[in-house]
């Protein structure tokens, strides 16, 4: 797999038995859900929603193989740099950067996932792509662990990554309202380093790098797909790598950290009030969300725009695979169509993906009703992504 320049996305309407959700032209992996490849037919359009001319969405020979078996996390902490016989290892509970403000909760650790490859040809002598899943629960709650209870899609997601040839990790971060925003997106930022800096002891490809999460995870992997060097949550002072004693603070400031792909998941990427509206207004009409405000951001609207990557997008984004509930009751859906319109209006690959009868977290709203596209589609379409984008 190699890094891939895609341009020109136009927006359409997909209909995938009756069922009509978002999603660019380009790229269009093909989805299957046995080990056997089947190619989808192809994807038919109907009149594009966007002044551009239509087009039609083809299908192309990707495949995603599923797991046979679930990877668990085991208890083996270790010193880095890692080298495992084969490539085959599961790390729980790997610090992953040092900080002057470290909780004692072992907040900057993370774990490894990794399987032997199964039908996976990689490109740089036997490295593979990383993916990091980066946790929701609004700055507030969440744990590296729960993987498996943001919803069941990431668990899947997961598993079909690692046994599609992908080392995955899922990190935990400093929390709110112990720790304000930007605290956040910095160790987010420190863990993608300490992935590139170390990827190689591990067979980890440092220039193929995925970041996706869900809720303010997705917020967080947002933000550091469209970090620039100049974006207002780079500070990252007091952070360094673990075990690299030797970088100085302008090298570990080199390390990139723009990965080759983002998955936003219902993200909270724009966290700016609404004009016109005062405080109290806000906390009358929406409790909970300023006690969270509050918590994250201490209801400062520098904080609170800064606290919004969807406001910092410039040309030259990684591509972005965003999904969205058309029913979230959390993170209205405009949101996700606006930063899709803000991508494509700079010029960056996009694809937006809205899930119907879905509540936040993919919860079906109404409670009654199925999810279209269900969530196999959306862990096979999202590891079929990253492989054509990767």
């Amino acid at each position: 797999m190699q890094n891939t320049a895609i341009i020109g996305a136009v927006i359409v309407i997909a209909v995938i038995a009756g069922i009509g959700f978002y999603l660019t032209s380009n790229p269009s992996p093909a989805i299957t859900t046995t080990a056997t490849t089947v190619p989808v037919s192809t994807i038919a359009t109907t009149a594009a929603i966007t002044s551009t001319a239509t087009t039609t969405a083809q299908t192309t020979a990707s495949e995603v193989t599923t797991p046979t078996t679930t990877i668990q996390p085991h208890s083996n902490n270790l010193q880095v740099p890692w080298k495992m016989a084969g490539g085959n290892y599961t790390v729980q509970n790997q610090q992953y950067c040092t900080s002057s403000n470290q909780q004692a909760n072992g907040a900057l650790q993370l774990d490894l996932y990794s399987n032997a490859p199964v039908n996976y040809s990689s490109i740089g002598n036997g490295l593979r792509p990383i993916a990091v899943f980066v946790h929701g629960g609004g700055l507030m709650t969440g744990d590296k662990s729960s993987v498996g209870s943001d919803s069941p899609v990431f668990a899947t997601i997961v598993n079909y990554l690692i046994s599609n040839g992908f080392i995955v990790a899922s990190l935990n971060y400093n929390l709110a309202p112990s720790f304000k925003y930007p605290n956040q997106t910095d160790d987010v930022l420190c863990a993608v380093r300490f992935l590139r800096y170390y990827a190689k002891s591990f067979d980890g490809n440092p220039d193929q790098i995925a970041v996706f999460g869900d809720s303010s995870g997705g917020q967080l992997a947002t933000a550091i797909g469209v970090t620039n060097g100049t974006a207002p949550w780079e500070n990252e002072e007091g952070l360094q790598i673990f075990g690299a004693t030797n970088l100085t603070a302008l090298q570990y400031l080199d390390i990139p950290t723009k990965p080759q792909v983002v998955g936003d998941f219902y993200g909270s990427i724009n966290n700016t009030m609404p004009p016109g509206y005062t405080e109290q207004q806000v906390q009358q009409m929406m409790p909970q969300t300023y006690q969270n405000i509050v918590a994250v951001y201490n209801y400062n609207a520098t904080l609170m725009y800064e606290g919004s990557p969807a406001q910092f997008v410039t040309s030259g984004e990684p591509p972005f695979l965003i999904f969205q509930g058309n029913n979230d009751t959390m993170v209205p859906s405009y949101i996700s169509k606006d930063f899709y319109d803000n991508l494509i209006a700079h010029g960056d690959t996009a694809t937006l993906i809205i899930v119907n009868n879905s509540d936040h977290r993919f919860v079906p709203s109404p409670s009654t009703s199925q999810l279209h596209p269900g969530l196999a589609y959306i862990a096979n379409y999202t590891v079929s992504y990253f492989k054509k984008i990767i």
